[in-house]
């Protein structure tokens, strides 16, 4: 199993994601919207929260990693984390 950090702040996250071309599309209320053009598009919604949950975070980067067609191994390895 990959372990995943557990204290992430979604700042951090939100700027290592822009490594993978996606920007903040909207933020409403506690939850931000995010979105790349890469491979037809794909948008991922996160909570707002500091520091994320790590099965929050694992959702997340999960539904990424599946986008991309990577492992979340991988996927941790391209953000540097």
């Amino acid at each position: 199993m990959t372990k995943l950090p557990r204290d992430l702040r979604i700042g951090e996250l939100v700027a290592r994601l822009r490594r993978l071309g996606y920007t903040v599309l909207r933020q409403r209320g506690s939850h931000m919207t995010l979105y790349t053009p890469k491979r037809n598009g794909h948008r991922a919604w996160v909570p707002h929260h500091d520091p994320l949950a790590p099965g929050t975070l694992r959702s997340v980067l999960g539904d990424i990693a599946a986008h991309f067609n990577i492992t979340l191994g991988e996927l941790l390895h391209r953000l540097g984390l």
